[in-house]
């Protein structure tokens, strides 16, 4: 009995030392050019490029971010409220991108988002594109993050 709490207090303590010794920085931060948010990507690789984004078909076509993660990023979003950020789905169309509308995200299952100390984050379950909206009384931003399985 002593010796499995012994081997059980030593594979927490392995545990605890590697979660701790994971690498905190930003795999990506920048600053969202409208609105002045900081957003930064955190558990993942991200490619960086730029698409061509309608939220209808009848649109004209603008250009957005598109940010290409592996694995299930979190996003930090700095100074916004959860009711400032919007995700929804968001699906490749001719030579760019554009809102699904055939079906909306359901927090918890789809992603999380969650109220930080200073903004909020979110945390991406399904691999899929997702259109991020965060508006402020600076202006509104919009922008693609796909995620993709390691």
């Amino acid at each position: 009995m002593k010796r499995r709490f012994l081997c059980l207090a030593a594979a927490l303590m392995l545990l605890l030392t590697a979660c701790g010794a994971q690498d905190t920085a930003p795999a990506l931060q920048l600053t969202l050019p409208d609105t002045g948010v900081t957003a930064a990507f955190y558990g993942c690789t991200v490619e960086e490029a730029t698409t061509d984004f309608r939220m209808d078909d009848a649109q004209t076509p603008e250009t957005a971010c598109l940010y290409a993660a592996d694995g299930r990023p979190d996003l930090c979003l700095s100074g916004v409220t959860a009711e400032e950020v919007e995700v929804r789905f968001a699906e490749p169309y001719e030579a760019g991108m554009r809102l699904y509308t055939g079906n909306t995200p359901v927090e918890k299952l789809d992603y999380t988002l969650s109220a930080e100390e200073d903004g909020v984050s979110v945390r991406f379950k399904t691999v899929y594109y997702y259109l991020i909206t965060v508006t402020t009384d600076a202006g509104t931003d919009r922008f693609v993050v796909t995620t993709a399985l390691e």
